[in-house]
């Protein structure tokens, strides 16, 4: 459980996988033949098999959805483009993490206009990520700027909970999941066949690194682990 917890926690914004990347090395290294990172920044860890045996490839994306910043206007508020597939209803009021490039890590809340100054109109309606911005207590523009920059990554604050019946909550479990299945799977795994074992990039933007280690390996087999929607719930 506190590898899921890590895993969980850990930033990997889309385009930005480096910290997962990290973790999962360091679980593989002594079980893995071989592990390299491709030009776009996919992991590739190999568990060798037999000769002319068939290969087989368990992919899982590493990346989460998350925030850029866009735009800081003469206040010092933030404004972001979002990256992946986000409804824009889940953001209000979320707190985020700003990975700075210009220094420390910064704490944002998103926000947008008060209910008590919207017209009737507006207030039944959804407000669109265009509308909100990102308050990091900065006075201005210039303090702002002291923080964070243009194209500095966000990602979401979330905890890390174990609930009754094997159950957890928690950021990016889509698809660190997949990360640990894979893991546990390299750990465990014997069989005549050469297993790959691959942290893809760029999933919640387009598949991307998933298809071109796809191309790379050109296994026999290929297997994507990654989560799916609950329909437990009410409605």
């Amino acid at each position: 459980m506190e590898l899921m917890r890590e895993l969980s926690l850990a930033p990997g914004v889309s385009g930005s996988e480096e910290e997962i990347a990290k973790i999962i090395t360091r679980e593989l290294k002594d079980v893995a033949d071989k592990i390299e990172t491709d030009s776009m920044g996919n992991l590739i860890a190999t568990k060798k098999g037999q000769k002319k045996a068939p290969s087989v490839m368990l992919a899982a994306h590493m990346d989460e959805i998350g925030l850029m910043v866009r735009y800081i206007d003469d206040n010092g508020f933030i404004y972001f483009s979002t990256i992946g597939g986000i409804n824009d209803q889940m953001l209000m009021n979320q707190t985020v993490t700003v990975h700075s490039s210009v220094g420390e890590n910064v704490v944002g809340v998103i926000g947008s206009k008060p209910p008590h100054v919207t017209k009737p109109e507006e207030r039944n309606k959804v407000v669109k990520a265009d509308d909100m911005f990102i308050d990091i207590g900065a006075k201005d523009k210039e303090d702002a700027e002291k923080m964070v920059s243009v194209g500095d990554l966000m990602t979401f604050n979330a905890l890390f909970e174990e609930y009754p019946n094997n159950l957890i909550m928690g950021k990016a479990l889509d698809n660190r999941v997949g990360c640990y299945v894979m893991i546990e799977v390299l750990k465990r795994v014997k069989t005549r066949a050469t297993v790959y074992g691959v942290g893809t990039v760029q999933e919640e933007v387009g598949l991307k690194g998933a298809k071109t280690s796809a191309f790379k390996l050109n296994p026999d087999l290929a297997i994507a682990l990654d989560v799916t929607l609950s329909v437990d719930h009410p409605g």
